[in-house]
C-alpha cells in the first residue's frame, strides 16, 4: 500500500519550508547504429554474452534459462539490452525496431524479475537512467524456449510511471531469485498483477493509486473486478476520516461499485479542476492497458537470436 501517513507528514514538512515544486524524469531512447553489437566474452573456451554494469542475471526456476541486462558495444560507450541465455548455448536479445528506420533500438539499464505463473513470466524493466520500472513484458517459456507475448510502457498521453507491487498481506510468496508466484485473486481463472501508478508530481490529494492487471489470452489486460478494490476503498475511507478525501477515495469507490460517475461529479462539484481529473481517470480505466500498450507495438519489440560462436 502507498504509505499515506508518511506522505502526509513529509508533504506537510516540505510545505513549511519550501514552495511545492515538481520534477521531470527524462527517459532517453537511443537508436542502435550498425556498429552496435552484443559484447561477447570467453568463458571456458566458449563465447558468452557479457553482463552489463555487473548487474545480476536471474535464473528462471526449473529451467536452463537466465535473463539479464547484457552489454551492447557502441562507438562511444557501452549500453545494456535485455537478453535470455538458454542452456549456455543460445542467446536471445530483446530489441525494438523503429517503424521508420527499421534499425534496432532501446537500451535498458536494469530489470526486475517480478512474477511467474505456470509457463508465463512477467518482467519489469527500466530504460535509461530513471531507475524506475517503466516497461513491463510478458513472456511464455518452456525449459529451453522463450517467447515474447505482450508488453506495457508509460504512455505520453498519461503522465504516470508504474511498477508492479504487492501488499504485505497479499497471498504472493517470494520464490527463488526475486520471482513471485502470481495468483488468481478474484477467482475468475486468470492470474492478477498489482500495479502502482505514480503521478509526476504528488499533491495534497493525489499521490497515485493501485490498479490490477491480469494475464488473459496471452495479453496483459486491466482488471476492474470490484472484488479487487473493496479493501482498498475501505482503507481510503478510514484515511479520509482522519485526514482528507484523496482522489483515490473516489477512484476506489467507483471501482468497488460504491459510487457512480455522476455521484463522483456531484461530490466534487465545488472543485472543478479536481473533478475533471478524477472523472477523466474513470473514463480511461477500462482501456488503460491499450494506453500503455500503444507505445510498445509501434516500436515492434522482437527477440533476436544472437549467434555465440
Amino acid at each position: 500500500m502507498i504509505k499515506r501517513d508518511a506522505i502526509v507528514a513529509v508533504m506537510s514538512l516540505i510545505k513549511s519550508v519550501l514552495p511545492v515544486t515538481g520534477f521531470l524524469l527524462l527517459c532517453l531512447v537511443s537508436v542502435l547504429s550498425p556498429a552496435d553489437e552484443t559484447t561477447l566474452v570467453d568463458a571456458n573456451g566458449q563465447k558468452s554474452p557479457k553482463i552489463y554494469n555487473d548487474l545480476e542475471a536471474l535464473q528462471i526456476p526449473n529451467t536452463g534459462i537466465t535473463v539479464g541486462v547484457y552489454a551492447i558495444s557502441r562507438e562511444e560507450d557501452e549500453s545494456g539490452a535485455i537478453g535470455f541465455q538458454i542452456n549456455n548455448k543460445e542467446f536471445l536479445q530483446l530489441m525494438c525496431l523503429s517503424a521508420k528506420t527499421d534499425k534496432n533500438g532501446c537500451y535498458f539499464s536494469d530489470i526486475d524479475g517480478f512474477g511467474l505463473y505456470q509457463d508465463y513470466i512477467v518482467l519489469n524493466a527500466a530504460m535509461g537512467a530513471t531507475g524506475r520500472n517503466t516497461y513491463m513484458f510478458l513472456f511464455k517459456y518452456t525449459a529451453s524456449e522463450i517467447e515474447l507475448l505482450d508488453g506495457l510502457a508509460e504512455a505520453k498521453s498519461l503522465p504516470f510511471s508504474f511498477t508492479s507491487c504487492y501488499e504485505p498481506n497479499d497471498p504472493l510468496k517470494p520464490m527463488e531469485n526475486h520471482w513471485y508466484k502470481l495468483q488468481d485473486l478474484d477467482g475468475n481463472g486468470y492470474p492478477d498483477i498489482n500495479l502502482c501508478l505514480f503521478p509526476p508530481v504528488a499533491t495534497d490529494v493525489w499521490v497515485g493509486f493501485h490498479i490490477y492487471f491480469e494475464i488473459i489470452n496471452h495479453r496483459l489486460r486491466v482488471n476492474l473486478n470490484p472484488k479487487l478494490y473493496y479493501d482498498l476503498f475501505k482503507k481510503e475511507l478510514e484515511f479520509a476520516k482522519k485526514y482528507n478525501y484523496w482522489d483515490t477515495y473516489y477512484i476506489y469507490g467507483y471501482l468497488a461499485g460504491k459510487f457512480t460517475k455522476e455521484q463522483v461529479r456531484s461530490a466534487l462539484s465545488n472543485e472543478k479542476e479536481r473533478a475533471a481529473r478524477v472523472c477523466e481517470w474513470l473514463e480511461v480505466l477500462p482501456t488503460l492497458d491499450d494506453y500503455f500498450r500503444n507505445k510498445i507495438y509501434p516500436q515492434r519489440f522482437v527477440l533476436k537470436n544472437i549467434h555465440l560462436n
